[in-house]
């Protein structure tokens, strides 16, 4: 994946706009993506690379990796995008120009699920439907958004992401070690530069497609990430305000739960359109529960990039 991923940054069309160089952070000590950096650089001799080894697991300390990288380095911007990505060739001109010609501090743009290869089952190619349709539905609401000047509201997550570093610089922004395991760790950051003050807004322009191997297009793994994922939001939305927890996650669980078996109970109606909506809702219910009794997600114990 992180192959395919540099060769399509070989492609980027900056113009005269900015030049660039490519930070690959490998998480954990193996010391795999040293030889993918240097067949890159035979690849792409004029495109200047930097390996870097952050043996800290976790996603949180793998981005604070090159985020402290390219702040000592001197650079102005610093753009995200995952390693079971492709970018396509006017991606960072667009981030950039976005964020140069509205004064943004933080822009992110969309990410197109794809199948390298077709699914093997019925179920699998549902949630492979389901994805494209959920993707497409927020395309449309962020492009409403960014078209009324109102796309501050949208939650930029890393897999398609760029920032000021200055803004970083002055007001010492990093990924909250506290999600290095869970993730969240995007939201985190999102939600500490609006604190500080931070304008941000929508690319649509922006496109970045991604890779969802077989292991996603499955209902455990659906399930489990939409469960890992509500767990975050609870620990997030409730770290300042515990009690409150109790008055409000058993109602929203319950109503969670419900809506979720409504949903899987309509999807053979629906020809699946309510499938993935049914698996999430339920995983979130749980999430929920899990998070008002303490439980934690460890969701990026693991290098595996699933």
């Amino acid at each position: 994946m992180v192959s395919a991923l540099l060769r399509s940054l070989a492609t980027l069309d900056t113009g005269p706009d900015f030049t660039f160089s490519i930070v690959l952070v490998e998480n954990g000590d193996e010391g795999i993506l040293r030889s993918v950096a240097d067949e890159f650089r035979r690849y792409a001799p004029g495109i200047d690379i930097e390996y870097l080894n952050e043996p800290v697991i976790g996603v949180a300390s793998a981005r604070n990796c090159a985020l402290n990288y390219a702040i000592d380095a001197g650079f102005d911007k610093l753009a995200f995008v995952d390693d079971d990505e492709i970018v396509r060739p006017s991606w960072i001109s667009n981030l950039y120009r976005s964020m140069k010609r509205r004064n943004l501090d933080l822009v992110g743009g969309p990410v197109i699920p794809f199948a390298k290869d077709p699914p093997d089952g019925i179920i699998e190619t549902v949630i492979l439907r389901n994805l494209l349709a959920r993707s497409s539905r927020i395309q449309r609401v962020s492009r409403y958004l960014e078209t009324r000047d109102r796309d501050g509201s949208i939650m930029l997550a890393t897999n398609n992401w760029m920032t000021d570093l200055d803004f970083c610089r002055k007001n010492d922004l990093r990924f909250d070690m506290i999600y290095n395991l869970t993730g969240g760790e995007d939201s985190g950051f999102f939600y500490a530069a609006k604190r500080a003050g931070a304008k941000t807004g929508w690319c649509t322009q922006a496109f970045v497609d991604e890779e969802v191997p077989a292991v996603r297009l499955t209902v455990g793994y659906q399930f489990r990430r939409s469960r890992d994922q509500s767990l975050v939001s609870f620990r997030r939305k409730y770290k300042k305000r515990p009690y409150l927890k109790w008055l409000i996650i058993p109602i929203g669980s319950l109503y969670k739960f419900v809506a979720g078996l409504l949903l899987l109970i309509l999807a053979p109606f629906t020809l699946g359109k309510t499938l993935l909506s049914s698996i999430r809702a339920l995983g979130q219910a749980l999430g929920r529960i899990f998070g008002l009794f303490g439980y934690h997600t460890f969701h990026y114990e693991k290098t595996t990039g699933y």
